[in-house]
């Protein structure tokens, strides 16, 4: 993962560029936007399941991402899923979008980012779940990068 040191900030620039486990993670792209959300477990998700909030810096709320330096691919089809999810993980990561709550680990996203570096697998019991749906998040078309205090169990 790639982590943006233009504040100097030491313990990014600690970080950048080294590997890190990540959750499974669900991405819908829509013209130019992206939105990403974390799965608890590895498996096709249902209609019903409920989504987590993806614990990344960049990433708002309603689950779209501030694309920043990520290019955008040009292509829009469910064939260039790969380019998407390649192109969010070559951006840098530079704020924490002003969410609340990423994640349940203590300290929080960036004290979990530490502890996950050259980690096996990522510990889904940090991630916040989220009262979304998959459903519900597919049809929410909401592109605006803004927080709600939403409450997760």
């Amino acid at each position: 993962m790639f982590f943006t040191d233009r504040g100097h900030d030491r313990a990014l620039k600690k970080m950048n560029g080294k590997r890190y486990p990540q959750p499974a993670l669900l991405f819908k792209a829509r013209e130019s936007h992206l939105w990403v959300r974390a799965l608890d477990r590895n498996t096709r998700p249902k209609a019903d399941s409920r989504m987590c909030m993806a614990p990344f810096w960049n990433c708002y709320d309603n689950g779209v991402v501030c694309t920043g330096s990520m290019k955008i691919p040009r292509e829009k089809t469910v064939a260039a899923i790969d380019v998407w999810e390649n192109s969010f993980f070559e951006s840098e990561f530079t704020h924490a979008s002003g969410v609340r709550k990423h994640t349940r680990f203590p300290g929080g996203l960036l004290a979990l980012w530490q502890f996950l570096e050259e980690k096996p697998q990522f510990p889904t019991k940090y991630l916040v779940k989220l009262p979304e749906t998959l459903s519900e998040f597919v049809r929410n078309d909401d592109h605006s990068y803004r927080n709600e205090n939403q409450h997760a169990d």
